[in-house]
This record gives C-alpha cells, structure tokens and sequence, in this order.
C-alpha cells in the first residue's frame, strides 16, 4: 500500500480480521504485517482511492451494521505518481470505458474507467499511476470508448490532470 508502484494490491474482507496483500512486484502477494486492521468487523465492500489527494491510493472498507473504517495511506514514501480525471463529452460524462496508457521510462501501465468494483462499493473514478522514480511521463494516450485517441507528450507527476474529450 505504500510503494506507489504500477500494481493496486488487493485486500480480503469478511467477519473475520480484515487482512491486506501486497505485491512482491511479481505474481504473489504476501500479507502485510504494517497495516493493522485488528477490529474483526462483518466487511463487505472495498473501495479504492486517494480520498486526501496527495497521491497515494488509500481504502474504505464498508462494514454491516457498523461505520467504515479507513485506511489512510500516510506513508512518506518519495515516489512519483499521477492521477487523471476523464471528463467526457462525446462518448459518456463519467468516461466509463475509457482506457489510458502511460509510458514512463521503461514502464508501461493500462488503467480503464470502470463504474462498479464489488459488491456495495465504487472505487474513485480518477485512475492512479504510480511511477516510481520518474520524473515525467513521456506518452499518455486515452482511448475514449467511442473510438476517439488522445495524445500527451511530456506530462509532469505528481498532480491530478483533468483530460476532457476532444
């Protein structure tokens, strides 16, 4: 939860402890030991976003018959990242369906705006990028679900950058 690269680690939830996964940069997960969710609560949805916009990605858990807990991403971790924000005006308002890839250095990354994320939850619509070390991306291309391409050259990180369709 606090690399800030390329992966969104993924987070089990149920009546029991809640437990968090994070990648090892392949295709294993291992169990994070630092985060403490030691309330057993009855979870049942998860939802992704950077709800304190400094740009990492923190977590809502909703809880049956009881208030959400919020796991915060305060980590002082000095790694890039970007956040974008698809406003469409052809295809749909929300961009759902749209799919943005971003070349940094030798890393490529595909998010797609999705308008559902699990049961009774709705990740933020922005899409995360973590970039590690870069200090720019050099290509970020949106393709709008109606067939329309958008490219950017030589974008700075580290902002939440608004694309309306053209």
């Amino acid at each position: 939860m606090d690399d800030n690269v390329a992966e969104i680690d993924p987070i089990g939830t149920y009546a029991q402890p809640n437990q968090l996964f994070l990648s090892n940069g392949g295709i294993n997960f291992v169990e994070s030991v630092d985060v403490a969710i030691t309330e057993q609560k009855v979870s049942r949805g998860t939802a992704f976003g950077d709800i304190d916009n400094d740009g990492d990605v923190d977590i809502v858990i909703s809880n049956l018959k009881d208030t959400p807990t919020i796991l915060r991403n305060d980590s002082n971790d000095a790694s890039q990242w970007l956040s974008i924000k698809l406003v469409g005006t052809h295809c749909n308002r929300d961009a759902i369906g749209a799919r943005v890839t971003v070349v940094s250095e030798d890393l490529t990354q595909i998010r797609e705006v999705k308008s559902g994320s699990g049961y009774i939850s709705q990740n933020d619509l922005r899409l995360h990028f973590g970039l590690g070390n870069a200090t720019q991306v050099d290509t970020l291309t949106v393709r709008w679900l109606c067939g329309k391409v958008q490219t950017l050259q030589n974008v700075e990180t580290n902002q939440v950058l608004v694309i309306s369709e053209k």
